[in-house]
């Protein structure tokens, strides 16, 4: 009876350590999933801000959310790189008298400081009113903000047309 009892308190010891190794990895797994789900919610926060400074129509302030060599490719026309290439393509943009721009994330994945992100982008140029589709890459910055390293931007007629 002594060895049936001992083989209890064995077999109540492993469930218990499993247990406890179990609410580790259950406690780990929901911090994982917090901190991804904020980084996913800071980059949606920042695709939107950046439709709210090109909509503001200061070229220097939508510009800030790029970073120094970053990539913009709108529609069919040649890469812009590098902010200031990018701040001076808004600027010709915002100078239309029909301008509007807005972005619609729909998938965000965000993992390491890096968030890769792709939606609608909704337009209106001079030439007409267009629904598209935008990708963008994201740097999260040391300050915790979030940074566009590359937009692309393939099926935005309005806005292509508008870049010329």
């Amino acid at each position: 009876m002594k060895h049936g009892r001992w083989w209890w308190i064995a077999m109540a010891g492993l469930c218990l350590s499993q247990t406890g190794c179990g609410f580790v990895v259950v406690r780990s797994a929901r911090w994982a999933y917090d901190a991804l789900t904020a980084d996913q919610r800071a980059v949606e926060a920042a695709a939107a801000e950046l439709g709210r400074r090109m909509q503001s129509r200061e070229p220097a302030v939508a510009a800030q959310l790029f970073e120094d060599q970053a990539t913009w490719r709108p529609g069919t026309q040649p890469a812009l790189v590098g902010r200031s290439a990018i701040q001076d393509q808004l600027g010709r943009l915002t100078r239309r008298q029909a301008f509007e721009c807005a972005f619609a994330p729909e998938h965000t994945r965000a993992q390491d400081g890096v968030a890769h992100q792709s939606g609608t982008l909704k337009t209106v140029g001079d030439p007409a009113k267009a629904v598209g589709s935008f990708e963008a890459t994201w740097q999260r910055q040391a300050d915790g903000s979030w940074r566009l390293t590359e937009l692309v931007s393939p099926s935005a007629p309005a806005l292509a047309a508008s870049c010329g």
